[in-house]
């Protein structure tokens, strides 16, 4: 059994020798240590910094910092609209996906405003309610467009498969969906392309959502000897020790991990991760 200070320890050398990749689907910021990563925030692939994308994506940057200006701000609506105008620019699968998570975030705004102090029959949950489930179900046609779409991409590329960062994407969408026949088969597909990074963090994702914790530690920990890893392989470690019993040890590494990632973070991969659950 791997002990917390192994994790510490890892988490504190992977923050020391990492650099800032930015994300061109949500424009998060995140951590990694060498070209390629997995955003803290919508776990799509990244591999470029702010300074590349600005080169050559500009206005890609642009509208990415307007939409999280408007999301820390809790103006959903606007930001929706905002988003939209890249989607318009960019009309991949991935950006399809990073809109749902878009509408899951604002759903669960919605659902923050319910309160059960309030005199009388408590109407303005009811409004809350509702909507939270309209953007909900928004998300979810969001998530199943964007598996379409890259499955109606590939086919039209004289029927090859999925490349590996899509079929990765699909696998994110399916898990988000509840749909595990769906994401063992992108799991499997992953697996084949010889893409060992992504298919190592995709099967951590897979074990997280059906409760499989010994297998996402094995998993963790076989990553972990490759020195080339997401930092925020670190929350599935923490969950998983969590989940195990392992509380007081979870809590240590989610406080390192807080310190690296924010608060907010770790609160989306949560909402994320327990999607339909």
């Amino acid at each position: 059994m791997t002990g917390v200070s192994h994790y510490l320890r890892m988490l504190g050398a992977a923050e020391n020798n990492s650099r800032s990749l930015m994300c061109q689907f949500c424009g998060a910021y995140t951590p990694a240590i060498n070209n390629q990563g997995i955003c803290h925030a919508c776990e799509n692939v990244i591999s470029s910094d702010r300074a590349a994308l600005m080169k050559n994506s500009s206005d890609m940057c642009a509208i990415l910092d307007s939409y999280n200006k408007q999301v820390a701000s809790s103006d959903f609506d606007t930001a929706l609209k905002t988003y939209d105008s890249l989607l318009e620019k960019y009309p991949a699968p991935n950006y399809t996906y990073a809109k749902a998570l878009a509408y899951i975030s604002y759903s669960n705004y919605e659902l923050s405003k319910i309160r059960y102090d309030l005199p009388g029959f408590m109407e303005e949950n009811s409004v809350h309610k509702e909507a939270a489930s309209h953007l909900f179900s928004s998300a979810k046609l969001l998530l199943n467009k964007a598996i379409f779409d890259a499955a109606k991409q590939a086919a039209a590329q004289s029927g090859q498969q999925p490349t590996y960062g899509t079929s990765y994407m699909m696998l994110l969408a399916a898990v988000k969906l509840d749909d595990i026949a769906a994401a063992k088969s992108y799991l499997g597909r992953l697996k084949a392309s010889g893409n060992a990074y992504l298919f190592a963090y995709a099967e951590i994702v897979f074990d997280s959502h059906i409760g499989d914790f010994n297998a996402l530690l094995r998993s963790a920990d076989s990553m972990l000897k490759g020195k080339d890893f997401p930092i925020n392989i670190f929350y599935y470690i923490s969950y998983a020790l969590f989940k195990l019993g392992r509380r007081a040890d979870s809590e240590k590494l989610t406080g390192a991990l807080e310190k690296v990632l924010g608060s907010n973070t770790i609160s989306s991969l949560n909402v994320y991760a327990s999607m339909l659950k």
